[in-house]
């Protein structure tokens, strides 16, 4: 028997309802497979399950965010959002239901990088330990999230040469950077400018690590990554300008992430690179493949 389950409990609908579910490839569609708009009677049940959306006199989103939702009959079951089209007294509640990727793409469409839940800070105590950390990394004797290397940020001023004459770089090193006075051109002038101590270090984090980052903000752990299993793949970084991410001794992830929205980041990875990902809410893991791969896999038999 068919069953649909909110938050607030189970719809009541009759006994020859059915519900419609267009399964597409993430291949070819990112944002997952969802069903058919479908319509249940505005009974009390199915208000109080889909918080009332008939009511005129709602302030908010109805349901806001408890859209999930469980789709049960037999041994089907799907987890996903519920989204509701319409809804009044006379005509009942019409809605749609997003499966796997629908529901990740859900919540990432108007979510920027920096604001993922829970992510990290290494604090290492002081501005020098951070300094010599970053000078371990540089140096490859100390397995990171990040690279370190040296980035030339701006060129100000010519010479008579046609040279730049102040030029600004990230990580010039060395480290510890100290605190230090540096020439600029500001409006055409040479000016001295205080730098504080840490200015002008910071760190590139690796697209295999921004990945894992982005699947944890919906609690699924990421499975196969290419971004991770392949060697060239695997040295890929995020560039950023950010030039004070160590004034305070401490490294935040969030000022290393573009800042650019998760759909946006997912979509260049797949555009430049053909990478594809298919999210199981059942078993709380995410698959990610290069189209690539997967035109080359191995056919098997369908037994």
């Amino acid at each position: 028997m068919l069953k649909i389950k909110t938050e607030k409990g189970y719809l009541d609908y009759s006994s020859d309802f059915s519900i419609q579910v267009e399964e597409t490839s993430p291949v070819m569609n990112d944002r997952g497979s969802q069903t058919l708009p479908a319509t249940v009677p505005a009974t009390p049940g199915n208000a109080l399950a889909t918080c009332f959306p008939h009511r005129i006199d709602n302030c908010s989103e109805p349901m806001g965010r408890k859209r999930n939702s469980v789709v049960s009959d037999g041994v089907y079951n799907r987890r996903g959002l519920i989204n509701l089209v319409s809804a009044s007294r006379r005509d009942g509640i019409t809605f749609n239901i997003g499966f796997d990727n629908a529901e990740a793409y859900a919540r990432w469409k108007n979510k920027k990088l920096s604001e993922l839940d829970n992510l990290p800070v290494f604090a290492p105590g002081s501005i020098e330990a951070l300094g010599s950390h970053l000078d371990r990394v540089h140096a490859g004797s100390t397995d990171a999230d990040y690279a370190v290397f040296r980035v030339v940020v701006e060129e100000d001023g010519k010479d008579a040469d046609g040279n730049a004459e102040y030029v600004m770089a990230l990580n010039r090193g060395p480290f510890p950077v100290s605190g230090r006075t540096e020439m600029r051109d500001i409006d055409g002038k040479p000016t001295e400018v205080n730098l504080p101590p840490g200015y002008g270090a910071t760190a590139f984090l690796y697209v295999w690590r921004v990945i894992e980052l982005i699947f944890a903000d919906i609690g699924v752990a990421v499975g196969e990554n290419p971004f991770a299993g392949d060697a060239e793949l695997r040295r890929l970084v995020v560039l950023n300008n950010c030039a004070d991410a160590c004034c305070l001794g401490e490294l935040r992830y969030i000022d290393l992430m573009p800042t650019c929205t998760v759909e946006a980041f997912l979509n260049a990875l797949k555009v430049r690179f053909g990478l594809v990902y298919n999210v199981d809410f059942n078993k709380s893991v995410v698959t990610l493949r290069l189209i690539r791969d997967i035109l080359n896999d191995t056919v098997q038999d369908d037994i």
